[in-house]
């Protein structure tokens, strides 16, 4: 699943429209800041992004030049 700015834009848009009327979030018996678990969610997602990222691009430059 490939996640553009414009997608990232949108989430934007309807957290900040759910912050207004819900401004905490519970999650497993603690509450936490609705951006608090937001950023971590963020973070989480953009560092699995760039691994795959990173692995793809290896794999497609070891295929494209091979080591004799």
């Amino acid at each position: 699943m490939k996640v553009s700015p414009t997608e990232l834009r949108i989430l934007l848009a309807i957290g900040n429209i759910a912050l207004f009327y819900c401004p905490m979030v519970q999650l497993a018996g603690s509450t936490y800041r609705l951006y608090d678990v937001g950023g971590a969610a963020a973070v989480t997602c953009l560092a699995l992004m760039l691994i795959a990222a990173v692995v793809r691009h290896t794999v497609q430059l070891y295929r494209a030049e091979r080591l004799p």
